[in-house]
This record gives structure tokens, sequence and C-alpha cells, in this order.
């Protein structure tokens, strides 16, 4: 386990702080700057956020077996200790994000699904909607259901995908 992942993992369990899991596309410069604002807004609002970005795992084509197992392993470990999963589904097409979000709904974990697209496309996967704990359409939602989270509240009807599924 890397010195980051303990000291993270630590600190949240110290403070109680609950803990976000950002599972998103990070290859081109619009994807990382939304990526960047949803780290951002977290931790304003004083939750706990892991991000791969942010860790520093971007990794190369080339970079060593052991490199891609110690990404592997410490991404497990940080869904694995989350309590939410946010996802980014703007770009329904990156396979890392949903192989993250089929971790965090195996192992529990409270999916949080970021979609500021879903008003343009004709039906939202089944299996997101299902999973979802809350899907926010914009910042301002985000925003909204993170406050929910420190207030405890347990209501989310505001945020379930009513529309068509595939």
């Amino acid at each position: 386990m890397s010195v980051s992942v303990y000291l993270t993992n630590e600190k949240s369990k110290r403070y109680g702080k609950a803990k976000f899991y950002i599972a998103a596309p990070f290859f081109n410069k619009s994807q990382i700057e939304l990526v960047t604002h949803l780290k951002s807004l977290l931790e304003e609002m004083d939750f706990e956020v892991f991000s791969p970005y942010h860790y520093g795992y971007v990794l190369k084509p080339n970079d060593s077996v052991e490199k891609r197992r110690e990404v592997y392993e410490d991404n497990l470990l940080q869904i694995s200790e989350s309590d939410y999963v946010l996802c980014v589904t703007n770009w329904l097409c990156d396979a890392g994000t949903f192989i993250d979000a089929g971790i965090g709904i195996g192992k529990g974990k409270k999916m949080i699904y970021f979609c500021s697209i879903i008003d343009s496309i004709e039906k939202f996967n089944v299996m997101l909607v299902q999973s979802a704990f809350a899907i926010a359409t914009s910042y301002f939602e985000m925003s909204e259901i993170l406050e929910k989270i420190k207030r405890g509240e347990t209501d989310f009807e505001k945020f379930r995908y009513k529309g068509k599924v595939m």
C-alpha cells in the first residue's frame, strides 16, 4: 500500500468524513476540467476525495507491469474504502469508469452518477439507473445532493432518473 493511500484512509477514518472515489475519464482537457471541478466541489464541502487523476494515476502505454499492478490494486483499495463512488458518465464510452462503477456496485457503495448530457440522450443505461443513489445533471444538482448528504438526509427521490432506459 502506498503512503498516500494510507494517509488518506487514516485521515478519513480519524475525522469521520464521508469519502468519495471519483470514477471518470481524464483523457482530454474538458474531461480533466470536469473531474477537477467535481473534486474541488467535494473538497469545498469538506468531503474526503480520491481522484485517480489527481493522485498521479495516469499510466503511460509502456509503464511496467509493477506500476500497472500498483495502480490497479490501489484503485481497488480506494473504491473499497470509499462511502460513495461518483461516476462521470458524460462520455458514455469510457470502459474504466464503468468497471469502477461495477466494482463499487459489487461492494455495495452508494453510487452517484454525474451526467450533464442526460437530457440530450434518448435512453440511459438500466444498470446505472437501478444502481444509482442519485443522478446529478448539473453542478447545481451535484451541490444539492452533497448538501443533503452533509445534513444526513435520506430522501433522494428528486435525483432519480425517470426517463427511458436501455
